[in-house]
């Protein structure tokens, strides 16, 4: 078995890994009930628009990316966490979907 050296390696082990396709770390515990840990990583496919109900990764501002469920409420969408510990986003001029997210990856080390 090959050994893999870094996360591109390990994506394109797993066959699925393109141009458009990047993976991210999570960081905070918004998705845990989705089941999405601190850890884990998620494989995001690069995209502008999204459906509601797909989990997504937006970016809030111009460096705080953030993975959510998009969600329309009265004629607007929002990024819901699945934690009652964040709020809700609304989704304005200040928010950009970057991808939507393919895959969830657990590493136990």
């Amino acid at each position: 078995m090959n050994k893999l050296k870094s996360i591109k390696d390990f994506i394109d082990y797993l066959d699925f890994q393109s141009d458009d396709t990047f993976a991210l770390r999570v960081e905070d515990d918004g998705m845990t009930g989705a089941g999405v840990l601190q850890g884990d990583l998620v494989v995001v496919q690069r995209a502008t628009v999204a459906k509601e109900g797909e989990m997504v990764v937006a970016l809030i501002g111009k460096d705080k990316a953030i993975l959510r469920f998009l969600r329309k409420r009265e004629e607007r969408y929002y990024l819901d966490p699945v934690s009652s510990k964040y709020k809700s986003i609304q989704v304005n001029e200040d928010v950009s979907l970057v991808g939507k997210v393919i895959r969830v990856i657990r590493v136990f080390a």
